[in-house]
């Protein structure tokens, strides 16, 4: 007891010493005892639910809102943007860019570099290689016993991972030099372009820019187009869910395609890579072609957005009616979302698995900043959903 008590005053006086003299997280002030148990428990307080989406379609809503809604709707969210994470609307137009791309899929290469292995190069590999190929064999503690004949795994079971040992090499190599190819006729032409914008006369034609399929059959890419798309819409293509990492300060923050290909003062034709969301060593090299600001629209042209959005409100509300009763009636019989509709085809009973309020997140270099954790079966997990769960009851 008396240990327990020095300790109690040491840490007490080591408290008193950190808020008295504003040590804190990378020098920020110090926050209190009970914020700092929060920001524990959100870091570390793990987590696990069931849950069903209640899909909009299903409670549809026909009416329409008056001329006065309208406007009211449109005064008021006119010069927000739209973000799908927010439950608020908006109706001002996003800016909105179209994208070529080149991609380099590593998997496909591997697998035409294996293709070109003769048989004679893997019989070759396996015979100068034997030791690496030998089947282990665990001890028989008799120690009088003669040494075993050694035995060796058959050439057919161990084909395929001596075709990966020796194409992989060269599927790296033609990945880099096709790469850097595309990247350097890609800079040479926005090299042009940038001259012609600074030189050029009014009128004048910009030079011709450089065919990204032809480019892509020539070096053994693919090639592609995202067209006129917002940054809250890029991430329904491959492309748009590929993510760098890059310091700021000291920290490595996890930078999306959107964050990269949207950001202020990229030029069109400025040629940029990016490693493919799969990972496997794919890549992409892509520029920006087209942009178009963003820009409050007139109420006419809002006008479609301002209905849907009060429609799906309207349906949001119905829908939030049906859940509280799934829910009362869930706990009034105590049973769970699986039990109840496990042999409902038309619900979809999601379990997540372990989650935690935020997280750090992984990074090649360390742990990431903290950040809201990704939820299995919910998108946009919020800050009000992390904060409902954990206040639920098991």
């Amino acid at each position: 007891s008396q240990l327990i008590e020095g300790y109690r005053t040491e840490l007490a006086a080591e408290r008193m010493l950190t808020l008295a003299s504003g040590r804190g997280f990378a020098g920020s002030i110090t926050p209190t005892p009970a914020k700092a148990l929060d920001y524990f428990k959100r870091m570390t307080r793990r987590m696990e639910a069931e849950v069903m989406e209640l899909a909009l379609d299903d409670y549809p809503v026909t009416e329409q809102p008056s001329d006065a809604e309208i406007q009211s709707l449109y005064d008021e969210f006119k010069t927000q943007l739209p973000n799908p994470a927010s439950p608020d609307p908006g109706f001002r137009e996003p800016t909105r860019i179209t994208v070529n791309w080149l991609k380099a899929d590593f998997p496909e290469i591997l697998e035409q570099e294996k293709a070109k292995l003769t048989d004679d190069e893997i019989q070759k590999y396996y015979d100068e290689n034997q030791e690496s190929f030998k089947k282990l064999v665990l001890p028989s503690g008799d120690t009088e016993a003669p040494e075993d004949t050694p035995e060796y795994q058959p050439l057919e079971d161990v084909r395929d991972d001596i075709a990966n040992t020796l194409a992989r090499p060269k599927a790296t190599d033609r990945v880099r030099d096709a790469m850097t190819q595309a990247v350097d006729e890609m800079r040479k032409y926005y090299e042009d372009f940038e001259f012609w914008q600074a030189t050029g006369e009014e009128g004048s034609t910009p030079p011709a820019a450089p065919e990204l399929n032809s480019m892509a059959s020539r070096l053994g890419l693919k090639s592609g187009v995202i067209p006129m798309v917002s940054i809250y819409e890029v991430d329904e293509y491959e492309l748009g869910q590929a993510f760098d990492f890059q310091f700021v300060g000291n920290q490595p923050v996890r930078t999306s395609f959107g964050q990269k290909a949207f950001r202020p003062g990229l030029a069109n034709f400025s040629p940029e890579t990016i490693l493919a969301p799969t990972g496997q060593d794919s890549q992409f090299v892509y520029w920006k072609t087209e942009q178009r600001d963003d820009y409050i629209p007139e109420l006419s042209e809002a006008r479609p957005n301002i209905v849907k959005y009060w429609q799906m409100k309207k349906s949001a509300e119905k829908a939030k009616v049906a859940g509280e009763a799934i829910a009362a009636d869930l706990t009034k019989n105590k049973q769970s979302l699986g039990i109840k509709f496990g042999e409902d085809e038309s619900k979809e009973v999601v379990e997540t698995g372990e989650f935690t309020w935020m997280t750090f997140g992984g990074t090649p270099m360390g742990p990431g900043r903290p950040r809201l954790s990704t939820v299995t079966g919910v998108e946009y997990a919020g800050q009000d959903f992390m904060k409902d769960v954990s206040k639920l009851q098991s």
